[in-house]
């Protein structure tokens, strides 16, 4: 089992003001870029309302994550107002073919991660 863990110091936030109409972008509602020691580290893709979430890969060394809309508030609530954040990630098969992805945005300093 892989993991990683990322203390978070920027993000960025984007709101997909005129969606494509083709191709993923197209269900998209709006992004969050985790960065950690001015590496992006992570791409959340909140999905348009009534949309399912599909994607969860690695590219590279960042994580790309689709998620509900109803996780943006709760989302954006957590990054304006907790400090510090840690994103843990953790998956099991190799890196580059992962075959179970799961990932946390957490307020607390975990020294073991994958352990619920």
């Amino acid at each position: 089992m892989g993991n990683a863990k990322y203390d978070i110091d920027r993000y960025d936030y984007s709101l997909e003001l005129q969606p494509t109409d083709e191709g993923k972008r197209s269900k998209t509602f709006a992004s969050i870029s985790l960065f950690s020691n001015g590496k992006n580290v992570a791409d959340l893709n909140f999905m348009n309302p009534g949309e399912e979430p599909s994607r969860k890969y690695f590219a590279g060394e960042q994580l790309n994550i689709d998620l509900t809309y109803e996780r943006l508030a709760p989302t954006v609530d957590m990054l304006r107002n907790e400090k510090p954040l840690r994103l843990l990630v953790w998956h099991s098969g190799s890196h580059d073919e992962p075959t179970h992805i799961e990932a946390r945005l957490d307020t607390g300093d975990l020294n073991e991660i994958g352990h619920h």
